[in-house]
């Protein structure tokens, strides 16, 4: 519930919506993620003799949900804030997908491992750029309805280029972090012959973009 994975994931979108933008930063980039830490530490160095395997896919189909519902739901949003809120619900779906994919002592777990490290850092970065970038935008114009923003690129145009950055890493375009992270996980589905893993990945890819 603290890391907002679906379907405990309602609390987050209005708490990162509407705290000011500076503390909508540091809830994405950082808070969300160190209740995932815990939740690693648990799993993994608490637990690691209990037969977890079938619980760790029911996670990552979780996260996969989370991937494919956030972003569904940041494409019906009519503010610039509440989009990128429910994207960081998508992207935490990610997250999840290290449990099947970094569970047990093979090659493609350390994949997985590196796939998820990848995808918090890269998603810490893009998600604080975002939400700095949005706080600037809804400062200057008064509001941030994103369909009253034609023309702000103008005014901004650094502004823009921020959250354009930042939204090339979410979808996972490279050379970013983001291309990075998604791609760790695409290697560690297909080396594990677990490939259903792939289409949560790439169908949130596509959704981002």
């Amino acid at each position: 519930a603290k890391t907002a994975l679906f379907p405990v994931h309602l609390w987050l979108p209005p708490a990162h919506a509407n705290a000011p933008a500076a503390a909508s930063a540091v809830l994405s980039g950082l808070v969300v993620k160190g209740s995932f830490f815990i939740i690693l530490r648990l799993w993994f160095y608490i637990l690691p003799a209990l037969p977890a395997d079938k619980v760790a896919v029911v996670l990552g189909c979780l996260g996969s949900a989370a991937i494919v519902v956030g972003s569904v739901m940041a494409l019906r949003q009519a503010r610039l804030k509440l989009l990128i809120a429910y994207s960081t619900a998508a992207q935490i779906g990610y997250l999840f997908l290290v449990f099947p994919l970094a569970t047990g002592a093979q090659a493609w777990s350390a994949l997985g491992w590196s796939a998820g490290l990848m995808q918090i850092l890269a998603h810490a970065f893009a998600k604080a750029a975002m939400f700095f970038s949005a706080g600037l935008l809804a400062e200057a114009l008064g509001h941030d309805q994103i369909a009253k923003l034609g023309g702000a690129a103008r005014v901004l145009p650094l502004t823009f280029l921020t959250i354009a950055l930042g939204g090339l890493s979410l979808v996972g375009l490279p050379p970013s972090g983001g291309f990075s992270a998604k791609w760790l996980m695409l290697q560690a589905s297909i080396t594990s012959g677990q490939w259903l893993w792939t289409l949560p990945i790439l169908a949130g890819g596509l959704l981002a973009a």
